[in-house]
């Protein structure tokens, strides 16, 4: 499939997941601001009702490894932009861009996932 028809589908079903995601509430994060971190994967459950998956970051004042827990959207909407689960592979390198949760500064709600090759699995998410 082309770039243009990838995109025409995530932009065909990011219309349509909308009252799909009225029914949940991301007031527990902070749609405001963006938090960009690059870890090692640790873990990965793809896996309804969304993806969750935990980064090894090494936090740039200390340089002491911190967990950071990430969700994702359903995996079928992944899987229609194009990620699948054996896109990922544990112990590598990616970069998550993402909304933190307001009472844990360690939790991402995720807009953007890039691997250490610099590909973006799917376009920029929008919850």
């Amino acid at each position: 499939m082309n770039a243009i028809k990838k995109l025409l589908l995530v932009v065909a079903l990011a219309g349509a997941i909308g009252p799909v995601l009225a029914h949940h509430s991301f007031a527990e994060y902070d749609n405001r601001n963006r938090t960009t971190v690059t870890g090692k994967l640790m873990s990965l459950e793809f896996a309804n009702p969304h993806i969750q998956y935990s980064l090894e970051v090494i936090d740039p004042k200390t340089g002491k490894p911190e967990i950071w827990h990430i969700a994702g959207p359903a995996p079928t909407a992944w899987r229609a932009a194009g990620w699948k689960k054996s896109n990922f592979v544990i112990g590598e390198e990616y970069t998550v861009t993402g909304f933190p949760m307001r009472h844990d500064p360690h939790r991402l709600s995720t807009s953007m996932l890039k691997d250490s090759k610099g590909k973006v699995y799917g376009a920029e998410l929008k919850y």
